[in-house]
């Protein structure tokens, strides 16, 4: 099976209603550089998009990181703006 390929961004092609969209900080990790779209409930909770491979949760507006231990912070950017 092939990696997938790092630098596909995934995005929704339907905006999910009523969440609230952010962009993430660029993750400089051991992966590819990248940044997700965040999806986020109003108490913060939700998921980003799926990008170089992954997503992360997201828990009371905190970005949980990723199995090689890589994670972003939100920007006050709404997503579609980068």
């Amino acid at each position: 099976m092939r990696a997938p390929n790092p630098n596909l961004v995934v995005t929704p092609t339907v905006r999910p209603r009523n969440l609230i969209q952010r962009l993430t900080t660029r993750s400089f990790g051991p992966g590819a550089i990248h940044e997700h779209e965040a999806y986020m409930d109003r108490q913060g909770n939700g998921r980003t998009d799926i990008v170089a491979g992954h997503s992360h949760n997201i828990t009371a507006g905190v970005i949980e990181p990723d199995r090689d231990g890589h994670t972003h912070a939100l920007t006050i950017l709404p997503a579609g703006t980068g």
